[in-house]
């Protein structure tokens, strides 16, 4: 179905203005986060929970590519059901425009050179990231006349895949290849060069010298290299087939320019007289309340951490979380703020973060004591922040220069153990609650997520997932010593949590049919069994489970993507009680004292935390933040 975003605010982030003309739903707006303007273009439908996080996870890494030839990615987003990428303006015509403009007929030799170079530098840089384009066509090439420079640059990097993936669908642009390589994208420039020169694409594609006379014979002979489909001799690096090209022209590539301002060419006469769009104004930024900058995340689209949260195991007594200095794996502080080290051989830098950790009373008011601790856009990153059950002022407990997931209290309540990629790749850490001491858990040992802690609190159980196969069941000592797998199911395993006995555990996994319908098993270390408890009792169930204190239910969320319900398992009778009814609910976890359930919704519009009663009723707002809050967990 058609939408219209035309003069709407979208994420209190992105002031749209117009809708753009072409066949997919696409829109121009100001973000204000980026303060620039951007394009969101929407998917046809709202993906499923692994489809989105793998769009969520390719916009996070390709925002970090800056080049000039290379539109910048903003993040993929998800809104009232709808899911959009969000990339830089390229505002002017496409290469397609520019052929349409003059057709059957070719560009001249000099003006193919200009976009072959700016292309091969442009698609060296992402290959140099780890990047194929895996979709380069006059398309989603524009020339980009922002400054009066009319510069070739590359749109639309929604389809870019990683190196060694697998190649999306084949196109006329697209070799027959198993695995992306640098090549791929080559094959693809060397049609493109190829169309430029011929003022056509036909296949098969005869001698370019039948088609242009004009093009130097050695260029002809040398352009093959780029379009066989099949040959292992097929240049394989963007930069030297544009060099080759340069020696075959007899034309030293530095001579060659980038730009098309001030030059006789067709693309040059398009520039002038195409109607480009008007300049679009900054508008006022909206007020957005007192708590922290309301800034949003390069990709909040939220479901795929929902569908992966992280439960803890409840009813934990006793843990003494650091032990001795010698028992620990390297300490390091959070870079913000940092100041210079009085020991130039000392490799961790000290800082001073302010840390505000309310600690309201077991024994408050309706049984709502503890504190909540969740995941929170804020300042452009995904951070953890802390909440009292009765709701009020937000404190940011994590501001380091990374994503921050999966937290999860000490039974003592004094420390969290959560997941973050400051350096990288996922590992699990523990936050000292009151101080800037971080203790880094796991190292190296592929990408971890969701965790708890053992009922002696001297263990963490946690997902983990190696060269990016489904999540496997792992186990590692809380000094990070003696990691270990515990189990490989067949699908994806999710949100591990020891029962509150401390002799099973139970997780959400996978089919290996398909990855985003869950079930929850129940597993026994000491015998290394496993049971399944849902048994397909619950459709669509996401990945998250939670036990209650005594140890009789479990909580879990199911139904369909944008339209989910908490519901309660009791293990002993089988029985499934649906807790709530509409608003678009995960990741529920009990009180300690299993009198009251948090939850993340949707039933106000934006994704904040609730409370209710473990019968349903009594559900309170408890964050009204414009931006996603989720992944609560309710500790001491």
């Amino acid at each position: 179905m058609s939408v219209d975003w035309s003069n709407q605010t979208i994420l209190s982030r992105f002031r749209v203005d117009m809708r753009l003309p072409g066949e997919t739903e696409t829109f121009r707006a100001w973000d204000h986060q980026t303060k620039q303007t951007v394009i969101l273009q929407l998917l046809p439908s709202l993906p499923d929970d692994e489809t989105f996080h793998q769009y969520e996870k390719r916009a996070r890494e390709l925002s970090q590519i800056v080049h000039p030839g290379i539109a910048p990615t903003i993040g993929f987003f998800e809104f009232a059901l709808h899911a959009f990428w969000v990339e830089g303006l390229a505002d002017g015509p496409t290469l397609r425009d520019v052929l349409k403009s003059m057709p059957g007929q070719p560009l001249p030799l000099d003006e193919a050179l200009i976009y072959l170079k700016s292309l091969s530098a442009a698609v060296t840089a992402l290959h140099s990231a780890g990047w194929a384009h895996a979709d380069l066509r006059p398309e989603n090439i524009r020339i980009s006349n922002a400054a009066g420079e009319g510069k070739a640059v590359i749109c639309e990097l929604i389809g870019a895949r990683r190196l060694g993936e697998r190649p999306p669908a084949i196109t006329r642009y697209t070799p027959l290849e198993r695995v992306l390589t640098p090549a791929f994208d080559v094959y693809a420039l060397g049609h493109i060069f190829y169309e430029m020169l011929a003022g056509g694409l036909p296949i098969p594609l005869p001698d370019l010298r039948k088609l242009n006379p004009k093009v130097p014979e050695f260029l002809a002979r040398q352009l093959p290299r780029a379009l066989d489909a099949y040959s292992s001799t097929r240049i394989d690096k963007a930069t030297e087939f544009f060099l080759t090209v340069c020696l075959a022209c007899r034309t030293q590539a530095e001579s060659v320019p980038e730009l098309f301002s001030g030059l006789d060419s067709p693309t040059a006469v398009l520039l002038e007289t195409w109607e480009f769009l008007p300049m679009l104004e900054p508008p006022p930024l909206i007020s957005t309340g007192d708590i922290n900058a309301k800034k949003s995340s390069p990709f909040s689209a939220w479901i795929w951490p929902l569908v992966a949260l992280a439960s803890l195991g409840l009813g934990i007594l006793g843990w003494n979380l650091l032990g001795s200095p010698n028992q620990l794996p390297a300490q390091i502080f959070s870079p913000t703020t940092a100041t210079p080290s009085p020991n130039p051989e000392d490799p961790f830098i000290p800082s001073k973060i302010p840390t505000i950790t309310p600690v309201p009373s077991l024994e408050a008011p309706d049984g709502l004591g503890g504190r909540i601790v969740f995941t929170c856009t804020r300042n452009n990153l995904n951070q953890l922040c802390m909440v009292a059950p009765t709701g009020g002022k937000v404190a940011l407990i994590t501001s380091e220069n990374s994503h921050n997931y999966y937290p999860a209290f000490s039974p003592a309540g004094d420390a969290l153990l959560y997941a973050s990629n400051r350096d990288g790749s996922f590992e699990l850490y523990i936050k000292l609650l009151g101080s800037d001491l971080l203790t880094q858990v796991t190292n190296g040992i592929g990408e971890v997520s969701s965790a708890a802690f053992s009922s002696n609190g001297d263990d963490v159980v946690f997902s983990n997932s190696i060269g990016g196969r489904p999540s496997e069941l792992w186990e590692v000592r809380k000094d990070g010593k003696n990691p270990q797998k515990l189990y490989a199911g067949a699908g994806n395993i999710a949100s591990p949590v020891w029962a509150p006995n401390g002799q099973n555990i139970a997780f959400a996994m996978s089919s290996a049919e398909d990855l985003k319908a869950y079930d929850v098993y129940i597993f026994d270390p000491a015998t290394q069994s496993i049971g399944p408890i849902t048994k397909g009792r619950l459709p669509n169930a996401g990945g998250s489970v939670d036990w209650s204190p005594d140890g009789r239910s479990l909580l879990l969320f199911a139904g369909p993507t944008g339209n989910r319900n908490i519901f309660l398992f009791d293990i002993v009778s089988g029985h499934i009680r649906q807790l709530t009814n509409g608003g678009n609910n995960a990741g529920a976890m009990f009180s300690p004292d299993g009198r009251w359930i948090v939850f993340s919704s949707q039933r106000k519009g934006n994704l904040d935390l609730f409370i209710m009663k473990t019968d349903g009723s009594d559900v309170r707002q408890i964050t009204t933040d414009p931006e996603p809050d989720w992944q609560p967990r309710w500790g001491r």
